[in-house]
């Protein structure tokens, strides 16, 4: 029984020449799990939103969309907030309260029921996710995690037939995405939720979902099953943007010529290795990496606080970054990441400790001269837009740094042509998706020519492809002695961006290691080609690891 049946749906929004999504049709039957994939910009977000009535962005729309064989525009307002469930990329820009009891109940209680069954389902839905020791708590003490699974718990309360998830995991990190996903799945299967989610993550997701869409474009090109998606995608569209973001064991895979079944996850990825590779060869030739000799920036016994009797959420932080080099700083939802990142510009003061940027303690930098030298990309990119379109507010740069006309276009053009953003100067910022304003955020903060960039999560919402134009990107920006300290859930950008890696948890920088041992020395914080291949493999950390020494051992079985 089909539960959504989309007809031929076109939409464009205002002012666009293009449209976002063109002429899309596809149908899901009732209890299904969809996974939704593309690259950035592709249209998903667009889509996902236009199966929720209260959503739906303003633009033309073309077509029809059928919920439960009504029209979706017809549909009781009621109904349609019920039914169909939502959950954003952002966990806090769905909260609307401040309790975790009152936010199960907030949804409850606009349906109506009487306080016996508000309180009946909060007990069972608390129960079921494992918030129960939560419940009287204030949400901003939450992590992350706990955020995200209280927004998907305060919507399967409703009992909705049918759940929309948009990039559900892009802030969360890897220990807290795994949890999000088994819940998910148990969702899905216990409670014959409807599932559709929109994802960059795709190795857990494949091989549990029924059905896998793939955008591009603002067309929907391929929706199969997973093993005929993977099947299709490599003698169909072998050139395709999304092959980089398949799966780690469909990756493999595909590069090499081994005529057996296709891997689908983890384990079936292990024994394809298993049963096709010996491992004569087991690492692949070391390369050192030696930094500078100049500190760029260096954090020492840093403890810092929000409030004055509020917990330390630094607690004794010590980090040296070399200039020219990527570190990337991982760890836990609620470890302290994005705090370190501000108390390291000087957003948020340090009570204790010392910052020092080129050997100069921050608090000497005066005037704003600090930020002459660092530049920090917060977590929502959308905080630094303030104007109606993205070229105003590139163009607001020009008067900031004193360019003369000619400079300003000179090094604009440079930073637009390297970031592929001229289609979007016209938009407004927060038309944007994920992706596009990750990019155009970066645009703005690289027009001011700063020493050290810090960056809190750049490539959440990215697809792979736009994750490799942004590699390169930073792998240039460290060649011309830009210093980036990337503040990342994302281990296998990791793996390939950073020079090294630390560990943040519990306040304190815990390891700091070059990025290959750092991965091989880990069961969780890992990369998905090392957790296939460790059992038969040493260090091998990205897919072409593993690729490469499959073939320096031969394809003959063992």
């Amino acid at each position: 029984m089909e539960i959504l049946s989309v007809q031929n749906l076109s939409f464009s929004y205002p002012k666009s020449k293009n449209y976002q999504l063109d002429n899309i049709s596809f149908s899901v039957k009732k209890g299904n799990f969809v996974l939704l994939s593309g690259i950035s910009g592709c249209g998903k977000t667009t889509l996902l939103k236009m199966l929720k009535p209260a959503l739906s962005p303003f633009g033309k729309i073309q077509g029809q969309i059928m919920f439960e064989n009504y029209d979706i525009k017809k549909i009781d307002e009621n109904i349609s907030a019920f039914k169909i469930g939502f959950v954003m990329q952002n966990p806090n820009e769905q909260i609307v309260t401040d309790k975790v009891y009152s936010e199960l109940a907030f949804g409850l209680q606009n349906m109506g029921l009487s306080n016996d069954e508000v309180q009946r389902r909060i007990c069972e839905t608390s129960d079921f996710f494992g918030i129960s020791n939560l419940l009287y708590k204030d949400i901003s003490v939450l992590s992350g995690g706990q955020k995200q699974l209280l927004n998907l718990a305060s919507i399967i309360a409703m009992n909705p037939t049918l759940l929309l998830l948009d990039e559900p995991t892009a802030q969360l990190d890897p220990i807290s995405s795994t949890r999000f996903f088994d819940m998910l799945l148990r969702v899905n299967q216990e409670l014959g939720t409807t599932v559709i989610i929109a994802e960059h993550r795709l190795n857990e997701l494949w091989s549990i979902s029924d059905k896998i869409m793939l955008m591009d474009k603002g067309c929907v090109f391929l929706n199969d099953t997973p093993n005929q998606v993977a099947t299709d995608i490599k003698t169909k569209f072998s050139d395709c943007d999304l092959i980089k973001s398949l799966p780690a064991p469909i990756q493999i895979y595909n590069a090499l010529d081994i005529k057996s079944k296709c891997p689908l996850n983890t384990r079936q990825a292990r024994d394809f290795l298993s049963d096709n590779f010996k491992n004569d060869i087991k690492s692949l030739p070391k390369t050192g990496y030696k930094h500078s000799d100049k500190i760029a920036i260096e954090l020492d016994e840093v403890f810092a606080r929000y409030e004055k009797n509020h917990p330390d959420i630094l607690k004794g932080a010590s980090l040296k970054v070399f200039e020219g080099e990527c570190v990337c700083i991982l760890g836990p939802n609620g470890a302290g990441k994005s705090t370190l990142l501000k108390t390291a510009t000087g957003l948020l003061k340090s009570y204790a400790g010392k910052i020092k940027v080129f050997d100069k303690k921050i608090e000497k930098y005066k005037d704003n001269s600090l930020y002459e030298y660092v530049n920090l990309l917060p977590q929502n990119p959308r905080e630094i837009f303030i104007h109606q379109t993205v070229d105003e507010d590139l163009n607001q740069i020009k008067d900031h740094k004193k360019y003369t006309d000619e400079e300003f276009c000179k090094i604009k053009e440079q930073a637009c042509n390297m970031l592929e953003i001229d289609s979007f100067l016209s938009m407004h910022p927060f038309d944007l998706s994920g992706g596009q304003i990750q990019k155009v955020a970066l645009a703005k903060l690289l027009l001011q020519k700063p020493k050290i960039l810090l960056l809190d999560e750049p490539v959440k919402g990215l697809d792979e492809y736009a994750k490799q134009e942004l590699l390169q990107i930073f792998k240039k920006l460290n060649q011309n002695n830009i210093t980036i300290i990337i503040v990342t859930h994302d281990v296998e950008f990791a793996s390939v961006v950073a020079n090294r890696c630390a560990m943040l948890w519990d306040g304190q920088i815990v390891s700091v290691d070059v990025a290959n041992r750092f991965f091989s020395n880990n069961s969780f914080y890992t990369t998905n080609a090392n957790k296939i291949s460790r059992h038969i493999f040493d260090d091998a950390i990205t897919c072409d690891d593993v690729i490469s020494l499959c073939k320096r051992n031969g394809g003959d079985t063992k």
